[in-house]
C-alpha cells in the first residue's frame, strides 16, 4: 500500500483566540526534509504548529496535510495516523512507564497491534531511553521526559513530524544527538520544528522560515539567512547576525 504524500500546504491561514487574530493570512508549504521555524516571542509559532498538528481547526483558509484536505473528517483521521507531534508541554500519566506511554501514543495513532511492540521499542532506542524503558515517568529527569516526548512523536515513522521547542531540557550532548535524529528523519519524512536556538537551525534545517506577527517574513536556506548579515548586525555567528538583521532591518546601522 503506497504511503501518503509528504508535506503540507497552507493558504491564507487565519487563526486566533477570543477574537484576537494570531495568524493573519499565512501561506506556507513544506515538503520532505527539515523545516526550522524561527521568530520572536508572540510571532505565532506555537499557534501555527498547533494548527498544522490539527489540534486547532483553522478559523479560515485552506490546509492540506499529506495531500489531504483536513476539513474532511475522514481525511483528518487518516492524516492523524501519519502525523507525529510534540507540543511545548505534553500531557502524560505519571504512573505510566516510558514503554507504556509510547505504546499508548502509538495506539492512539492506530498503529496495528502486530507492529506496535517493534515500533515502540525502536522509538525508545532512537532517543536512548532503552535502559529506563520500565521506569515510571514521574521518576524521570526533565531531559529524559523530553526524550520520551520525542519518542512518542516519532513512533512508527510518521510521514509528518512536528516539534515545538524540542530541545528544551536537553543537555548539549543530547541536543547533538537530537540534531542527528532530525537529519535522519528528514531523509524520509517531512519535519517541522520551532526553536529559539539558532544553532539548531543551522545544524539540522534544510529550510528556514521566519515568522513575525502571524505572517511569514522569510523563507530560505540557513546559508541564505546567514548572507543577510550586515557588518553592524548583532550576533555571535553568521546565521545569528543574518536573523537579527532580518528582524531589525534598517534599524541597526
Amino acid at each position: 500500500m503506497p504511503r501518503t504524500p509528504l508535506g503540507l500546504e497552507a493558504r491564507n491561514l487565519v487563526q486566533g483566540y477570543h477574537g484576537r487574530p494570531v495568524l493573519d493570512g499565512l501561506t506556507l508549504e513544506a515538503g520532505g526534509g527539515v523545516l526550522g521555524l524561527l521568530g520572536p516571542n508572540g510571532a505565532g509559532k506555537t499557534t501555527l504548529l498547533k494548527t498544522l498538528a490539527t489540534t486547532l481547526p483553522p478559523r479560515s483558509g485552506d490546509l492540506r496535510i499529506l495531500g489531504r484536505d483536513i476539513s474532511d473528517r475522514q481525511a483528518l483521521r487518516a492524516v492523524r495516523r501519519r502525523l507525529g507531534y510534540l507540543p511545548q508541554e505534553f500531557g502524560y500519566f505519571p504512573s505510566f512507564t516510558v514503554y507504556d506511554f509510547v505504546r499508548y501514543c502509538a495506539w492512539l495513532r492506530e498503529v496495528p497491534t502486530s507492529d506496535i511492540h517493534a515500533a515502540v521499542t525502536t522509538a525508545i532506542e532512537r532517543v536512548r531511553l532503552t535502559d529506563v524503558r520500565h521506569r515510571k515517568l514521574k521518576h524521570l529527569s526533565g531531559g529524559m521526559l523530553q526524550r520520551c516526548g520525542i519518542a512518542q512523536a516519532i513512533v512508527a515513522d510518521p510521514d509528518l513530524i512536528i516539534f515545538d521547542e524540542p530541545t528544551v531540557g536537553l543537555d548539549p550532548q543530547q541536543r547533538l544527538e537530537f540534531r542527528d535524529l532530525l537529519r535522519d528523519i528528514g531523509q524520509r519524512a517531512a519535519v517541522i520544528f520551532s526553536t529559539h536556538l539558532i544553532e539548531d537551525i543551522a545544524a539540522a534545517a534544510d529550510t528556514v522560515v521566519v515568522l513575525t506577527a502571524g505572517t511569514v517574513l522569510y523563507t530560505g536556506t540557513p546559508d541564505e539567512l546567514s548572507q543577510l548579515a550586515a557588518p553592524c548586525s548583532r550576533g555571535d555567528t553568521a546565521i545569528e547576525r543574518g536573523y537579527m538583521e532580518l528582524l531589525t532591518r534598517g534599524l541597526t546601522c
